[in-house]
């Protein structure tokens, strides 16, 4: 392994190339982790990080950064032009990276069936022309890779491949026959892998926002990559909202999502089926509907299809209805809902189109309606690919139809992360639901399915309960179940049938038909079923038929928004309104001069009033590109705002203090925080910062930390300061389980280093206990944690009195315990509900608001989000600034 000595001088042009080009002070912790293996230690590594978190960069930086240093180990060729090889199976997604890298003056270009000048490109790579050689990232298609990539083509262009230094395998799970999006094109690349390897000595990359630690071991072995460093961030996207339901009919469920009163907060929207022709069927319906701006994409649409994404990048459509053709290309941040039409075909297919949603880092609506037969799995295959994907396609039917579990704890659970209850799916908008007595429901879907010869599935027998008897003969008793159940819909039997199924009052067996390369499921009741239903009449309270509903039974699988608007719950103060008007306004005018900079970069401008080119430049995301374009004009639009900078920090301090109160103080949890206030989830959390770098206490136990949690991050976070780096902290493999190293620790550990350097300028670094007992403080203040009672601390805009731990908080803080993987949050608000019993009336719906006397019985519109609105109308508030995401949008 390389020294810590040869890494530095690679360290510090890897943030010099990051500040310049792309106008961000640093990296990733996990970026700096890959980029190292790559450039000093030339070691191979598999990069597995959500959609969003900036993967590119890890294979963008490189050749840069080698240009600019050059290590003693590059050949002359390398090190005057060295060369990234991107490899992609997605001919849209290299046509936008290559017009990005153009735009921040990166040359770059791709090599696949959308360009027509590949072969130019190709002919002057094999020449090296005085083009080629300016080129510092070529991207290709596999088929481009199967020729130029052999050991004989190499070996016949050493002009292309003496400048090779990096080889970076794009989507990589598509190489895995294990994987859920195993491509053909990609068989030949692990022997160009080898071939790559042989001839240039490169480091190979291989990255994916989906892999199990099944397909990353054969990822690895297959490309027979050396002593990899795997780096494994979370599964969790903590800005998407996961909604499931079964699907009765598009008119009544998926249409409404994008044409009824709140239809415009979910757009731009991306609706996934299943097939073409429910994809133009769909649009159609969306268009007649009045949907806005609306169109279907599918494979079959050939050239046009390069007109729809573009137009849909660009803003000029509100709605493509597309097939798994469309998604994966896309790059387009401001996506507010993902609707699946149909179930997908794997759980990994559902985490990678769900992510195309909120990379913004605001809200993205998700949701999934689904039918019993959408698991089903094609058999065409070898066993042994066919158990794995009939696994994958067992871990989504167990997603979509619990009724218990957080979606978000299932959906990261498969890929062997834990995480605690997401506060954003469905399943956690109930809150407390009540335990239901569903004995003359189970009753009717029981008994119809003995009448109906448990032959199949339940649709003869939900057919049968609203009003169609089924052919040939049957018992005496049908009339009995005839249009017994018409006063629930289709979807909502079903979701019943699936719960009777994990309470074991039916089996599934599923049913291969000859000749087809798919079969059924068959429903039959077990023996304590036929005993009951035998009784000729529900029993009441069964033990198995009382449960907790889920969000399927609980309501008529007509979802409205599993998000009702709450912003306006905060009073706003009344003399804040010239700031946030003046706030708003230069905001605006920010923006209209440079549009491509991001919401966080321009409320840094507007929270910080640079007042110079310095200042304007020491703002995280103003690149030297933007300052020599742009800097003037954007320093005379925020002059007339200087005497206003003491009040915009202020108002920014005050809002970030009412999420506090309302996170700390009150005890909601970090999503319920956001929706509470309008704010996207990381918002929330840039204030939580801001309030930890002003010295407010706060305790990150909340927010499931444990002391090694921390202690790693503060390493982490060292090791991007220091010089040399310590090779335990830097060395060997990344640890292997999921979010290692917690990217928000590390922003809320820098975020304390600042107040520790106001509050004690010539103390230094504070160390790990230090950082530690303050980031888990339960009580007190950070200032306590830190530095000395008597220490005043100023900021451009507040004076802050540091008392000592002792002094009592302004706020009472009630902590919310920690206990195994739950949060349990105190709920004053609310009575303990009781079982609700439906024996009385067969037709009676489950969740009839009882009488306004009644203190014990359940009521349903006290959920966890009523609790928000009860918690916000008693705390006065600072309208707080837009949205913005924590992460730069690499």
């Amino acid at each position: 392994m390389a020294a810590s000595s040869s890494w530095e001088p690679l360290r510090a042009a890897v943030l010099d190339t990051l500040k310049t080009t792309w106008g961000y002070h640093q990296p990733h912790v996990w970026q700096l982790h890959v980029l190292r293996a790559l450039l000093a230690d030339r070691r191979d590594a598999v990069v597995v990080q959500a959609t969003g978190s900036g993967k590119s960069m890890v294979y963008q930086l490189p050749s840069l950064v080698l240009a600019a240093t050059p290590p003693p180990y590059l050949s002359d060729a390398a090190a005057a032009a060295p060369l990234t090889i991107v490899i992609s199976p997605l001919i849209a997604l290299m046509a936008d990276q290559t017009a990005r890298l153009s735009s921040l003056g990166i040359s770059s270009t791709f090599m696949g069936s959308g360009n027509p000048g590949s072969s130019a490109i190709r002919s002057g790579l094999i020449s090296g022309d005085q083009d080629a050689l300016a080129l510092r990232i070529v991207y290709m298609s596999p088929e481009y890779a199967s020729s130029m990539l052999t050991t004989s083509a190499l070996a016949a262009a050493p002009a292309f491949a003496s400048r090779i230094v990096l080889l970076a395998i794009d989507e990589a799970h598509c190489i895995s026959k294990w994987g859920h999006d195993f491509r053909q094109a990609y068989l030949d690349l692990p022997g160009r892998v080898a071939d790559v390897k042989a001839a240039t000595g490169a480091p190979v990359v291989a990255l994916t926002a989906t892999a199990t630690s099944r397909v990353v071991e054969e990822l690895a072995q297959s490309m027979q990559l050396t002593n990899p460093l795997v780096s494994v961030g979370s599964f969790n996207r903590p800005n998407l909202h996961l909604s499931f339901g079964v699907i009765d009919s598009v008119d009544s469920q998926v249409v409404p999502l994008l044409t009824g009163k709140d239809s415009a907060a979910r757009k731009p929207s991306i609706v996934y089926c299943r097939t073409r022709k429910a994809t133009e069927r769909i649009a159609a319906k969306l268009k007649s509907s009045r949907a806005g701006r609306v169109e279907a994409y599918h494979a079959g649409l050939g050239a046009q299809r390069k007109g729809i994404q573009d137009r849909f990048t660009a803003g000029q459509l509100d709605v493509v209805v597309c097939t798994i053709a469309f998604g994966m290309g896309i790059d387009k941040a401001n996506i507010r809902s993902v609707i699946h039409a149909h179930a997908p075909s794997s759980i990994e297919s559902y985490y990678q189109q769900i992510g195309r949603g909120g990379r913004d880092g605001d809200l993205c609506e998700c949701y999934c309606f689904w039918l019993a037969s959408d698991f089903e799995v094609d058999k065409n295959s070898d066993a042994a690919v066919y158990a794995q994907r009939l696994a994958s396609a067992s871990a989504l039917k167990a997603l979509v139809s619990t009724a218990k579990t957080c979606r978000k704890q299932s959906l990261v659970a498969y890929f062997g992360e834990s995480i605690l209850p997401c506060h954003a799916c469905d399943i956690c908008d109930l809150g407390d639901a009540p335990l239901i007595d569903f004995s003359c429901d189970a009753f009717l879907l029981l008994g119809a399915l003995q009448v109906c010869g448990e032959t199949a599935g339940p649709s003869k027998a939900i057919k049968l309960l609203h009003g169609t008897k089924p052919p040939g003969n049957l018992p005496v008793n049908f009339s009995t179940f005839l249009n017994a159940g018409s006063h629930h819909s289709p979807g909502w039997w079903s979701a019943l049938g699936f719960r009777l199924i994990k309470v074991g009052m039916i089996v599934s067996t599923h049913i291969a038909v000859r000749g087809r390369s798919r079969g059924f499921d068959k429903w039959s009741l077990t023996r304590e079923a036929k005993e009951y239903v035998a009784a000729g009449k529900p029993q009441i309270a069964c033990d198995k038929l009382v449960f907790h509903p889920g969000p399927e039974l609980l309501v008529d699988c007509s979802p409205k928004s599993s998000r009702p608007a709450l912003q306006g719950l905060l009073q706003r103060a009344p003399s804040s309104s010239l700031i946030i008007n003046s706030r708003s306004a230069l905001r605006s005018a920010l923006l209209s001069i440079e549009p491509s900079l991001s919401a966080t970069v321009v409320d840094d401008i507007v929270d910080h009033v640079p007042a110079s080119l310095s200042e304007l430049t020491a703002i995280n995301g103003i690149s030297s590109r933007v300052v020599g374009n742009v800097g003037t004009a954007l320093l005379a639009a925020v002059k007339p705002y200087v005497p206003l900078a003491k009040a915009f920090r202020a108002e920014a301090i005050a809002s970030a203090k009412q999420s506090l109160a309302l996170f700390q103080d009150r005890g909601l949890a970090l999503q319920s925080v956001a929706t509470a206030r309008g704010k996207s989830v990381n918002t929330i959390l840039r204030q939580l910062m801001l309030c930890v770098s002003n010295g407010d206490s706060f305790n990150g136990s909340l927010l499931g930390w444990s002391k090694a949690s921390v202690e790693l991050a503060y390493a982490s976070f060292v090791s991007l300061l220091d010089a040399p780096v310590a090779d335990d902290v830097l060395s060997g493999s990344m640890p292997s389980t999921p979010s290692a190293v917690d990217e928000n620790i590390v922003n809320f550990i820098r975020a304390f280093v600042a107040f520790y350097a106001k509050a004690k300028p010539h103390a230094g670094m504070p160390d790990v206990t230090t950082v530690t007992a303050a980031l888990l403080s339960s009580s007190g203040t950070l200032a306590a944690a830190a530095i000395s009672p008597t220490k005043r601390v100023f900021d451009s805009s507040t004076e802050l009195a540091i008392k000592s731990s002792k002094s009592t908080p302004a706020a009472s803080i009630k902590p919310v315990r920690h206990s195994g993987n739950r949060l349990k949050r105190k709920r004053s608000f609310k009575a303990k509900p009781a079982a609700v019993s439906n024996a009385t009336c067969v037709a009676a719906t489950h969740v009839a608001p009882p009488p306004p006397t009644s203190a014990s019985t359940f009521a349903p519109d006290v959920t966890t989000r009523t609790i928000v609105a009860a918690a916000c109308s008693r705390v006065p508030a600072v309208s707080a600034s837009a949205s913005a995401s924590t992460k730069p949008d690499y």
